[in-house]
């Protein structure tokens, strides 16, 4: 419990050592009796003062990342007033005293290495070295014996230490983890990174919004694991800070502006777009940039025990989410191309093979009919209706090689109720049983959906007369609400109770690949129904 309180909270960390390494401070000189060896009440004064603000620090850093921040560089002059001093009230080159000194500059260095870049950390070093010896000076001056070599000693100790954090500084920045993968992978890239970002920042909102170039903004908020898509007309402005921490409602807003750690004080990411969408008072915002061109916008909120360190972490979060999502926008190119090139490859092989046999099995066919006898009129007729079936294969194996060819691309839109019916005419003169189709009307769709819905009527009737013995077949098709709904019924053999394996594999594989749902109802009559969204049209 204790570790998660600090773990990637470097404001707990800091003031937590100033507090300890204070209050340890205080008791080594009560326990000393020579010390301290100069205005004894002034130096108690100074250490019990320091003492009880650091405790006040160390409250308002696990209360408050923005008084901890407006705090940090005050609360980092008074640590270098106080080291400074302590120079003065405690050296005595004529007694022992374990100086605490080269412990404070560590503390000193270290708590800007954390909270700033390597370049404030280097002029932090030159500002303490530089009060720590004006203090040995002043006591120079006074007359005050000092050993001056402890003295330089420790400036040079200062010197390695500082030069040691700053390398640190320079360092702690670059690492980075690897893209998210495994489990995120069944879900498209925004969701995938939305889900990514709330499992690392414990994030109960997370809103992503991304602008392919010359495509529209689409954003994904995450609520409490679950999804909203929106279309986004107001897109974020291009000059927004890398990263924010803000707090909308009292006006709080802490920017990272810059890749070396910079933070200051901004103005509130402005309450529209997307932001207004994922309705956070309080969270972190981030810009997404692409090196294509391409740009986005990152919120997360609801977000437990906020920190100014928050903003670096978020940086780093987001430039991984960028990477996620060029990297999904890639896997997809490359699958799209390789989906293409098959069927391309396929439309090919059904046209030189299977549209070539039925139509050499037509002429066949044709062929053997001019030689029936002409008073066998039913063989006449058979032969007949046995080429008109090729036929109508015929043309529906040359649909099935357009829609190869066009792909996802084809964008004609077609009336539902004439697909249907010509589906039904033809099932009905195939099978020879009854089949009603009920009268819903028009229903404009996208082609290639219309298509779908005539396969599940095909393979519904087959499935129905083959294996059901069915004579007579309902079909009812609903398109509401974003829907479209397939209710067929029969009057053959029911399905069994074990529904599972009683359902027509292949319709459930299209209606799971189209991104909807089959069912099927045991009992009589025996029915399947088939809900698809009207947006995969």
């Amino acid at each position: 419990m204790l570790a998660n309180s600090f773990r990637n909270r470097i404001a707990r960390v800091i003031a937590a050592l100033r507090f300890v390494l204070a209050a340890v401070f205080l008791v080594a000189l009560a326990a000393d009796p020579s010390q301290p060896t100069r205005y004894v009440p002034l130096g108690y004064a100074l250490l019990i003062g320091y003492v009880l603000t650091s405790a006040i620090l160390l409250r308002i850093a696990w209360i408050s990342w923005w008084h901890d921040f407006r705090l940090s560089g005050p609360a980092f002059a008074l640590d270098v007033t106080v080291f400074s001093l302590s120079v003065w009230f405690t050296e005595n080159p004529a007694i022992n005293f374990n100086s605490p000194f080269t412990a404070f500059f560590f503390f000193l260095m270290y708590a800007a290495a954390l909270r700033w870049n390597w370049r404030i950390t280097a002029l932090s070093a030159v500002v303490t070295a530089t009060a720590y010896l004006l203090a040995g000076i002043a006591l120079q001056i006074q007359g005050q014996d000092i050993d001056i070599q402890v003295f330089l000693r420790r400036l040079s100790y200062m010197g390695v230490i500082a030069v040691a954090l700053i390398l640190f500084g320079m360092q702690s920045r670059s690492g980075r983890r690897e893209p998210p993968s495994g489990d995120l992978v069944r879900f498209d890239r925004l969701e995938a990174a939305a889900r990514y970002v709330a499992r690392l920042l414990g994030a109960r909102t997370v809103a992503i919004v991304w602008e392919p170039n010359e495509e529209p903004a689409t954003a994904v908020i995450l609520r409490e694991g679950l999804r909203e898509t929106h279309r986004l007309v107001e897109f974020p402005r291009q000059d927004q800070p890398l990263v924010q921490l803000f707090e909308l409602s009292r006006g709080r807003c802490l920017a990272l502006q810059s890749d070396d750690g910079r933070i200051s004080v901004g103005n509130p990411p402005p309450d529209d777009g997307l932001m207004a969408l994922a309705d956070v008072d309080e969270g972190l915002c981030a810009a997404l940039r692409s090196g294509q061109g391409s740009r986005g916008q990152l919120i997360a909120g609801d977000i437990d025990d906020l920190a100014v360190d928050d903003l670096s972490r978020f940086h780093e979060i987001a430039r991984e989410v960028v990477s996620l999502i060029e990297e999904r926008t890639l896997a997809e190119f490359e699958r799209n191309r390789a989906i293409v090139q098959t069927r391309e490859a396929l439309a090919r092989d059904v046209h030189d093979s299977v549209a070539q046999a039925l139509a050499g099995a037509t002429f066949g066919i044709e062929a053997l009919r001019l030689t029936i006898p002409e008073d066998a009129q039913e063989s006449r007729r058979l032969a007949a209706d046995l080429k008109a079936t090729l036929r109508e294969e015929q043309t529906h194996i040359r649909g099935v090689i357009d829609r190869l060819r066009s792909g996802p691309s084809d964008t004609r839109k077609t009336d539902l109720a004439e697909e249907l019916a010509s589906a039904v005419e033809e099932c009905r003169g195939r099978w020879g049983v009854e089949i009603r189709l009920a009268d819903r009307g028009k229903s404009i769709i996208g082609a290639p959906l219309a298509f779908e819905c005539r396969q599940i009527v095909r393979e519904a009737v087959s499935n129905a007369v083959r294996h059901g013995g069915a004579t007579c077949i309902e079909i009812e098709a609903t398109a509401a609400d974003g829907h479209l709904t397939l209710a067929i019924a029969n009057d053959g053999t029911p399905f069994g109770e074990d529904e599972e394996k009683a359902q027509p594999r292949t319709i459930r594989e299209r209606a799971e690949r189209l991104g909807g749902r089959f069912a099927v109802q045991s009992g009589t009559p025996a029915r399947i129904r088939v809900d698809l969204p009207l947006g995969r049209s």
